[in-house]
């Protein structure tokens, strides 16, 4: 009996033990995992300084008549040095003129591949557009066969292909007086037409946009009337890659014959037509969410004023022109004002995409659950989207260590369509950080290239890492 007794207090005896055991623990757990999270944010202001950004923006304008000889690395390198200081992109004019009847030498495409890595080795991305004839008063002089064109398309396309995170999107079909798809044997044919664009959409790597003169050539071409939809973009297809160039952009109130001014697209066949001025522009509001759009502005006259020209820019969603054409309309922009700032530079800021940050919010906590949601608040004041896609990252400084964590956010820049505020989130668990101080900071990069994509912001910059400071979150 006394063992059964002295058994029985031993179990008491343990059991009271692990309770208390149990209690201590659960007491020393709260203790040391009972967190606190403080967020403190930075001011957030926008900035109204021109920015250079990749992918969009001015274009200066060069031209190689393709040869054995040409371009050579001096007269590159010339034009490189010349070429306007606020251009983020050039269009290069390739003139095969020299190959109207014979495939292009191979020391010819070696210059041209040459060209494009010395152009893109100074930090520009490359248009590149292929034509016969920037001479001829009229008609295009043109091969005569159009298998010499298709051959040439297949000539130039291993080397477009081969750089084709440098060569941002292609000009017209190889086709046409001065590349604009006009005063062309081959253009005026639907099935040369056609057999052209299908020959460059299956030779290009899907990756570079191929784009043509009217949204009537774009209707043609896709055989579909209507406009790109946020379903259909990026998914690989012909449409989803084909954009627009207008080299008569607010010239007229055709713009010199992109638009017709009395004509319906009501009622067309085989995708032939032109709409009015009214009619296209809102047709080109729609497909150019999703590809790009721009080209040269021409001829001073009500429709490129700096007010009917923001509006009908950003209506376009134009992300590129011609930063030395017309001078005429340039200087008239630069002797303008335009919302309390320089009409030129307000235009070149928001061709493309123009991000500003509105603020950011990490949720606080105190006790034993570690989870937050760290948001970024910003909004794409530029005419257009981008159509690249970006990595938008969070950065941790700790304060004290000054070690840098990094967290990218599940979001797709091309979707920050201009004109709408959007907010992107993540989740995250602080169990793993130290106690301490961390200063937060934005960065956005290019996908491809890694390119570093500016915010318009006055917001504190850090060029090391390539972000944009927050606030500071406290854990203890």
């Amino acid at each position: 009996m006394k063992g059964k007794r002295v058994l029985k207090k031993l179990i008491a005896f343990l059991l009271i033990s692990c309770v208390l055991a149990v209690i201590a623990g659960g007491a020393y757990y709260i203790y040391t995992n009972n967190r606190t999270l403080t967020f403190q944010s930075s001011t957030i202001e926008e900035s109204y300084s021109f920015q250079k950004k990749p992918y969009c923006g001015l274009y200066g304008l060069v031209r190689y008549t393709l040869s054995d000889t040409e371009p050579s690395k001096k007269q590159v390198d010339t034009e490189i040095e010349l070429i306007d200081e606020d251009s983020t992109m050039v269009l290069m004019e390739i003139v095969l003129s020299n190959y109207l009847t014979c495939d292009i030498s191979e020391q010819a495409l070696q210059n041209l591949e040459n060209a494009i890595i010395e152009w893109a080795d100074n930090g520009y991305q490359v248009i590149l557009r292929v034509t016969y004839d920037f001479s001829s008063p009229s008609q295009a002089i043109e091969p005569p066969d159009i298998q010499i064109i298709l051959n040439h398309i297949k000539q130039i396309a291993p080397i477009v292909n081969d750089h084709k995170n440098s060569i941002y999107m292609m000009q017209g079909l190889f086709a046409g007086l001065w590349g604009e798809m006009h005063s062309s044997d081959y253009i005026g044919d639907g099935t040369s037409l056609h057999l052209l664009a299908d020959t460059l959409n299956q030779s290009i790597d899907s990756s570079v946009f191929l784009t043509v003169r009217t949204p009537q050539f774009w209707r043609i071409i896709t055989k579909s009337d209507e406009p790109l939809t946020e379903s259909d973009a990026y998914n690989g297809s012909y449409e989803s890659r084909l954009g627009l160039y207008n080299d008569g952009m607010l010239g007229s109130e055709s713009d010199y014959g992109t638009y017709n001014e009395n004509s319906s697209l009501k009622n067309i066949e085989n995708h032939k037509g032109q709409g009015t001025r009214e009619e296209e522009i809102t047709f080109q509001n729609q497909l150019c969410l999703f590809v790009p759009n721009g080209g040269e502005v021409i001829h001073d006259n009500p429709y490129n004023d700096i007010e009917n020209a923001v509006t009908d820019l950003n209506r376009m969603h134009v992300s590129y022109l011609n930063s030395g054409y017309d001078y005429v309309v340039m200087n008239k922009w630069k002797t303008s004002e335009y919302q309390g700032t320089n009409g030129y530079y307000y235009i070149a800021d928001r061709l493309g995409y123009r991000y500003v940050l509105k603020g950011a919010d990490v949720t606080e906590f105190s006790g034993l659950k570690h989870k937050s949601t760290i948001s970024v608040t910003l909004e794409n004041t530029g005419f257009a989207p981008a159509y690249k896609r970006f990595k938008p990252s969070i950065l941790f400084v700790n304060s004290e260590t000054k070690e840098v964590t990094s967290y990218e956010f599940k979001a797709d820049s091309r979707t920050w369509y201009p004109g709408e505020p959007v907010t992107i989130s993540m989740s995250k668990d602080f169990s793993f950080f130290e106690d301490g101080t961390y200063e937060m900071y934005f960065c956005l990069k290019d996908s491809e290239n890694n390119y570093e994509i500016p915010c318009a912001n006055d917001a504190s910059y850090d060029q090391k890492l390539c972000g944009y400071y927050l606030g500071q979150i406290c854990l203890e």
